[in-house]
């Protein structure tokens, strides 16, 4: 029989070139169904003690790898449905000791997104006092890492709330990527900037006060914009320059 090659070679490259997502589970987020396969590649891992059902096979326990972190050298993106507070404790703390917490670092260490289901935890962030600010305080850095966290409250700041403040109110990232001196229109708004050992991100929030007026912005090497200050600047036509190392 004879093999089309052409046709084969068009099949292995459409499959080489979907996107390869991580799904991290526990058994309290377990699917049902199985996910649909028509143009991404699930890649399912379970968390400890998580035991595997028909709906997440092929999976993957971590408990059993010796280094979950370089499983981000494979993968597009990674989600966490109704990621658990522990998860995000240990990214806090900067000691992501269990399997789970060691996967995001990697993840994160390579400038791929986490997309992280926080919907359960909306309440915590009407916390007031020391206590409520510290938390806010805690997911705002996390979203410094490059982590997206789905279903919290929108803090977006205003432009005015960044005006004439120091630059100690501001995120090391915003410091070193984001301050600028003002140049006429005609020309690039270069930012001053700070070389980083590794992929580093940047929020609207650090940007919200410093675009104003601007046209272009000229982001340093392993700068990245979260998904939401790059669809704010894509709304204010701003257009983004990434620089080469």
């Amino acid at each position: 029989m004879a093999v089309d090659v052409d046709t084969l070679v068009e099949l292995v490259l459409q499959r080489l070139l979907r996107p390869r997502v991580g799904l991290l589970w526990w058994n309290e987020t377990l699917p049902s169904t199985r996910m649909p396969e028509e143009e991404i590649v699930w890649i399912h891992y379970l968390g400890t003690k998580c035991l595997p059902r028909e709906s997440v096979r092929p999976c993957t326990p971590l408990a059993m790898l010796d280094t979950p972190e370089e499983e981000a050298k494979t993968l597009t993106l990674l989600a966490i449905p109704r990621c658990r507070p522990s998860l995000l404790q240990e990214l806090v703390t900067g000691i992501p000791a269990s399997p789970e917490a060691r996967l995001v670092a990697g993840c994160l260490a390579r400038g791929i997104s986490v997309v992280a289901d926080t919907n359960h935890l909306a309440s915590w962030h009407s916390w007031k006092g020391a206590l409520g600010t510290r938390l806010r305080n805690a997911f705002d850095e996390l979203e410094s890492f490059g982590m997206i966290l789905v279903g919290r409250e929108a803090q977006a700041a205003s432009p005015d709330e960044f005006c004439g403040a120091p630059v100690n109110v501001v995120s090391q990232t915003a410091a070193t990527a984001v301050m600028a001196g003002t140049r006429p229109s005609a020309g690039p708004d270069d930012l001053l900037r700070q070389r980083k050992d590794g992929p580093f991100w940047i929020t609207w929030k650090e940007l919200a006060g410093h675009v104003e007026g601007k046209t272009f912005l000229t982001l340093p090497p392993g700068a990245r914009l979260t998904a939401e200050a790059a669809d704010r600047l894509a709304a204010l036509r701003i257009a983004v320059h990434r620089e080469e190392a």
